[in-house]
Order: structure tokens, then sequence, then C-alpha cells
């Protein structure tokens, strides 16, 4: 192949990507959010050993066509991607989501104190052909300083 053609090849894929980017947006995660006491069991105990460690509940609106959510808290992502370290395993942790009340929300346990980034993804069928298993691209940060329980922790820009 010579070098016009790789060039070609290359432009087309970026061309690509742009386009798939600008019709896979994300869910938007409300900027205020809640955070809990660590607990866990039916008394709800302080979970043991964790008692430094938080609760943080987290909602969006209801996103036409989603069939799943997934969050992923403390990951690095650049351009709606997920980034692998060098060592080959991805940074963060997913996060199965749920509902409350009958609207979208997602509890990370376990949340350490200061500050934690959270992103958020759909799936959808709509999505299904892009050869991305219907998954949309990861959304923008959401940054919250997780401190002492509270009804409502804003979103921080870092």
């Amino acid at each position: 192949m010579n070098v016009l053609t790789k060039s070609i090849i290359l432009l087309c894929t970026i061309l690509v990507r742009i386009a798939a980017a600008t019709t896979q947006t994300a869910p938007v995660i409300h900027i205020s959010a809640r955070v809990k006491e660590h607990r866990a069991g039916a008394r709800g105990d302080l979970v043991v050993g964790e008692e430094d460690q938080r609760k943080l509940l987290l909602h969006w609106d209801h996103f036409p066509g989603a069939s799943r959510f997934e969050l992923c808290h403390m990951c690095i992502v650049r351009n709606g991607e997920r980034i692998t370290t060098t060592d080959g395993d991805k940074d963060g942790r997913l996060v199965e989501v749920d509902t409350c009340g009958g609207k979208p929300c997602g509890i990370i346990p376990g949340a350490p104190r200061g500050m934690n980034t959270i992103h958020i993804r759909v799936q959808t069928l709509s999505n299904v052909d892009d050869g991305n298993e219907g998954w949309s691209f990861w959304s923008e940060p959401r940054n919250f300083d997780v401190q002492e329980p509270s009804a409502s922790v804003d979103h921080t820009e870092l």
C-alpha cells in the first residue's frame, strides 16, 4: 500500500469516528448527587474497616431507546473511549445501575472521600449496527467532592 492510500484510509477512519460520535450521545448525569454513609446488610451497619468510605447516589433522565446503562467510577476516558493502561488493564470500575422510584439511578458503594469522577454510557438497539454492541461513547465526566453525608453534593468543574 502506498502512502497516499494509507493516508486516505486513516482520514476516512477519523471521519467515520467523528460522525459516529455525533450520533452516539450519552446520557447526562444530574449535577447534584447524594452522599450517604457506607452501610450494608439488613440492619444497615457501617461496613467494618470502611467507615471512612461513602455511598454515592446518582440520577439521570430517561434516555429514549435505552436498554441498559453503565457507570464508570474513577475511569480515564478520552474522546468518549475508556483508556487502557500500559499493563493492559482499564482504570476505574464499572458499576451496575438500576432504578430508584422508577427513574434511572446508580449507586456507587465504597466511594472514597475526595474527588470522585463518574462517566455514563447507554446501550440502545439503534446503536447495535455500529460494531460497539449498541453502546454510546462515554459521557463527559461528572466530578463530585465526596465528604460528609449530604442530600445534595454538586458537580465540581475541574
